[in-house]
């Protein structure tokens, strides 16, 4: 059977190899406080070192898209099969499959680029485009990770602040449940107060339309890794975490309240190099929300600015029947109607 590990992620998201292409994990996986079944941000991360394992060191990532099919449980292995699509000098392609019981669960293809481009593609001295979505300013779109707080403060305050709340109550009796989950997290992060609680947003951000609103957080490994690679792993298994749940806080509903939420196809585009055991700025928006659909995109920035990472998430999300609706949704839902 596998070992418990998690404190560090490098050795939780360790996998070995069971046959040619086929890898599996070597620690228990866990499912993440209110979640159906094991973290989807493990299976991105594994699937991403599964085909890591299978090219050449010069290779990193470049972008990825996966599909959860099924739910993964706890109480057997999980299979990353990894099919070659494309083998060049400077770009290849890779396919993985991971099955559980020999069911398909999960779909990922990962497209990578060798650092050094060889031959023609990279003997041209001619200018290159180069522009992203500026960085939050620290300090005034965002606090310093060290101004910001500890989950464990944001979570106490948050179920002080939800005794009222039906939907909240048993996190409000008892939130060690809750505390005790984060904290056996191999990553650490660092939360602005009205990220969870309600009462502490800001009366303009109120006036702001849905899709104009961020959700800002840092986050980072509490470990450091031996693999300078595995950085885009570690990358991989944050880019999910507060993610489809962040659309509830931005559509001004309490987090963790949906009757229903499930994540349907996650994509995560690779930028310049970082370390993981820095602080990283996660920058989350809700995009479009329709039919119990919900979109979130996300960019991830270094401390100093530079984009690591862009991440887009479709997810299926009910709010509960008791929910109120924020006037601005209440038209949309109305003309939708008519």
């Amino acid at each position: 059977m596998p070992i418990s590990t998690l404190a560090n992620l490098e050795q939780y998201l360790e996998l070995e190899k069971v046959s040619e292409n086929v890898y599996s994990n070597v620690s228990t996986l866990r499912v993440p406080f209110g979640g159906r079944g094991i973290f989807g941000g493990t299976l991105v991360a594994q699937s991403l070192y599964a085909a890591l394992l299978n090219v050449d060191e010069k290779f990193r990532p470049i972008s990825m898209h996966c599909n959860f099919l099924v739910a993964a449980n706890t109480k057997s292995r999980i299979e990353y099969h990894v099919e070659t699509l494309r083998d060049g000098k400077n770009f290849c392609s890779r396919q993985v499959k991971a099955k559980q019981n020999n069911q398909l669960i999960f779909l990922g293809s990962i497209s990578f680029r060798s650092e050094r481009l060889e031959g023609s593609s990279g003997a041209s001295d001619s200018p290159k485009l180069s522009h992203y979505r500026r960085a939050p300013i620290v300090g005034k779109d965002i606090p310093s990770p060290e101004d910001c707080h500890e989950q464990t403060e944001v979570f106490m305050e948050w179920a002080k602040n939800s005794k009222d709340n039906v939907q909240l109550q048993k996190l409000a009796k008892n939130p060690q449940q809750l505390l005790d989950s984060y904290d056996a997290e191999p990553c650490k992060w660092r939360l602005p107060m009205d990220m969870f609680d309600l009462s502490q947003v800001a009366p303009e951000e109120f006036d702001k339309f849905v899709s104009d609103r961020v959700l800002r957080y840092w986050v980072k490994s509490k470990s450091h890794f031996k693999s300078p690679r595995f950085n885009d792993v570690a990358i991989a298994y944050i880019s999910d975490y507060f993610f489809l749940s962040s659309n509830m806080r931005l559509n001004m509903q309490e987090m963790f309240t949906s009757s229903f939420s499930v994540s349907l196809d996650h994509t995560i585009h690779f930028y310049d190099k970082f370390n993981i055991d820095e602080w990283l700025s996660f920058s989350i928006r809700s995009k479009v929300c329709q039919d119990d659909r919900a979109m979130v995109t996300g960019e991830i920035y270094s401390e100093s600015g530079q984009l690591v990472a862009t991440v887009l998430q479709e997810g299926l999300q009910a709010l509960p029947t008791h929910a109120q609706l924020e006037p601005q949704q209440r038209k949309s839902t109305i003309k939708a109607k008519l």
